[in-house]
């Protein structure tokens, strides 16, 4: 029956259940890093110089292992310590330089989730491949070889109690050396099972702590990396609390300086409407004063009001009137006047009325323009 990711997912799940503190990292082929040191070791100068600069400044303060809580001196030369079948002994108190994994089948990520310097035990247990070929070496040799098997023996199973341990496993299996011995084998080989069918899967890829993917090609994005998993739980809750308190901060000073700006507006409200009324008040009359030569036109369309409607007559209305009388003398006596325009009727004060022939004692008055016979 064909392994589904679920199912492989699940065997890792239950792993990480029997040990949550300090678990066998499974990491595919080709994604073993050795704890970011590997990639450095090609690296130029300054890279690595750079890197070590960030071991020393992360080490300063550090006198215990960041897994089992085991006092020891931090490492800051980025070695991490060798890989040999020796290492985890528990006379060395040096803290190398260690990077904790998750693995997920269904999301195929192998998530580099912290970092810190943990003792040599915690790094060897951590590795799988390493812990296999440590108990495989010793487990198939002769136990009546020589004495060092007994002591290879000894720090195998110094290895099962100190993950056990660290691990809080039930008294009853701590407390049995031939349970821990039993125990230790079949977590790692279930562990180096997963490992091997990982390794046969392609598409993984590395993220971090909250998922983002990890650039490892180069070595600044190793030293960047690697700075972003030295950062403590703690220091991470705390630079949070902090750009929370600086958003608070900043909403806080918006807030305020919109109020400032809402009182300003309101006590300048009965000034800001005064102002605009008394500059208002030349427009209209300027306004006025434009309507006025509109309305001339309109004016000079209508017909002029005849005379005693309580406008003055003009200069030329007067000298019309004037020289009626004398048009009219001259076309008596066969003169052709000038064309001139008609006026407003002034020949009727100029004509006297003729009496009627026949009354006694009065003589015609002879007409303007007209001969007596």
């Amino acid at each position: 029956m064909a392994a589904t990711a679920d199912g492989l997912q699940q065997q890792v799940d239950e792993i990480c259940a029997c040990c949550p503190v300090l678990s066998p990292a499974i990491i595919p082929s080709g994604y073993e890093t050795q704890d970011l040191v590997e990639l450095m070791q090609n690296a130029g100068r300054e890279s690595v110089q750079a890197f070590e600069e960030l071991l020393e400044g992360a080490g300063r303060g550090v006198t215990c292992c960041c897994v089992c809580g085991a006092d020891g001196t931090p490492s800051t030369s980025g070695a991490g310590g060798s890989d040999s079948d020796d290492e985890g002994g528990e006379g060395d108190s040096s803290l190398y330089f260690t990077v904790l994994t998750a693995l997920s089948f269904k999301d195929r990520t192998v998530a580099l989730e912290r970092a810190g310097f943990a003792c040599t035990q915690c790094r060897a247990l951590r590795s799988t491949n390493r812990m296999i070929r440590f108990a495989a070496l010793r487990v198939g040799a002769d136990t009546a070889a020589d004495d060092e098997e007994g002591d290879a023996g000894s720090r195998l199973l110094a290895l099962a109690a100190h993950l056990a341990s660290v691990n809080r496993a039930p008294d009853s299996l701590q407390a049995s050396p031939e349970g821990l011995a039993v125990w230790l084998q079949e977590l790692y080989c279930r562990a180096h099972a997963l490992q091997v069918v990982a390794s046969n899967l392609g598409g993984w890829r590395c993220v971090g702590p909250t998922g983002e993917p990890l650039r490892l090609s180069r070595p600044k994005d190793v030293v960047a990396a690697a700075r972003a998993l030295l950062q403590s739980p703690q220091q991470k809750e705390e630079e949070t609390q902090q750009g929370s308190k600086k958003k608070g901060k900043q909403a806080a000073d918006a807030a305020a300086a919109g109020k400032q700006a809402a009182a300003a507006a309101a006590g300048g409200k009965g000034v800001g409407k005064a102002a605009p009324a008394k500059q208002q008040a030349p427009p209209q009359a300027v306004a006025g004063l434009k309507k006025q030569p509109a309305a001339a036109p309109a004016q000079k369309l209508q017909p002029q009001p005849q005379a005693g409607a309580g406008k003055k007559r003009s200069a030329a209305d007067v000298v019309a009137d004037e020289e009626a009388p004398r048009a009219a003398g001259k076309k008596a006596k066969g003169g052709a006047p000038p064309q001139q325009a008609k006026p407003a009727k002034p020949a009727a004060a100029a004509k006297a009325p003729v009496p009627k022939a026949g009354k006694a004692g009065k003589a015609p008055v002879p007409q303007a323009g007209k001969r007596l016979r």
